[in-house]
Order: structure tokens, then sequence, then C-alpha cells
């Protein structure tokens, strides 16, 4: 086997082990969620520090009211560069059983990149190391 094939073997092999990891994240992430409740909150203010490299970051602080009307308020723990703005109107999820818990529902929070992310790796692996084994076959 040549080294050309070798490499694209390991691409295959990488990108696999890099997309199962996402995979697993996003499924644990999906898995915590379930049964969460989605309502409307509103964006009550931003707390700025920074992120790292220091690129000023944002947490903003949300509330809303759950099943039973009772209003509740959570500081963001994930980092947005561009947060919302407070009065700004936000998706919300969070946990009935335990109101505390609770996110902005974007593509970031809720886990739903890993899956992106995951395809993403799997496709340029096998994209990249269809190219290099196709190389491999051509030169012998």
């Amino acid at each position: 086997m040549s080294d050309l094939a070798k490499v694209g073997l390991s691409f295959f092999g990488i990108s696999g082990i890099v997309a199962l990891v996402f995979f697993a994240v996003a499924w644990i992430r999906g898995r915590m969620m379930r049964g969460w409740v989605a309502t409307t909150g509103v964006v009550v203010d931003r707390r700025t520090g920074l992120a790292n490299g220091g690129m000023p970051a944002i947490y903003p602080t949300f509330q809303w009211q759950d099943a039973d009307g009772t209003t509740h308020q959570r500081t963001s723990s994930m980092k947005q560069s561009f947060g919302p703005s407070p009065g700004r109107t936000v998706s919300v999820l969070y946990d009935p059983s335990n109101p505390s818990r609770a996110i902005i529902n974007t593509y970031a929070q809720s886990g739903r990149i890993f899956w992106t992310l995951g395809f993403i790796a799997l496709i340029l692996g096998t994209v990249v190391g269809g190219f290099l084994l196709l190389g491999a076959a051509r030169m012998n």
C-alpha cells in the first residue's frame, strides 16, 4: 500500500472519529433537553467580559415565564460576541421540572451546531480521503 493511500485512509478514519465525537455531543445535548418547554423571553441585560484572545464577549441575561406564570431570570453561560441587546425578544427553552435550567434557543446553545459540524467533518474527510485514494490508485 502506498503512502498516499495510507494518508487517504487516515483521513477517512480521523474524520469519522471527529464526526462521531460531534454527533455524540449533539445527541447528549439533545437528550438532556428532551421534554424542555419552548417559550418566548426577553433579554434584560448584557454582561460583558473578555473572551479568549481579548475579544469582547457578551453573556445575555434573559427573563421568561413558565407555564404557571412565574417569571424566571438567567444569565447565559455561553459567550456570544454579538449577543442580543436588552429588550430583544428571544426564544427560550427551559426545563419544566427545574426552570432555572434554561437556554436561549439558538443554533449553538441548543447543540444543533454539533450535528452540522459532524457532517462537515465527515464530508471533508470523505472528499479529501477519496481524492487521495483515487490519486494513489492512478499512480499504481
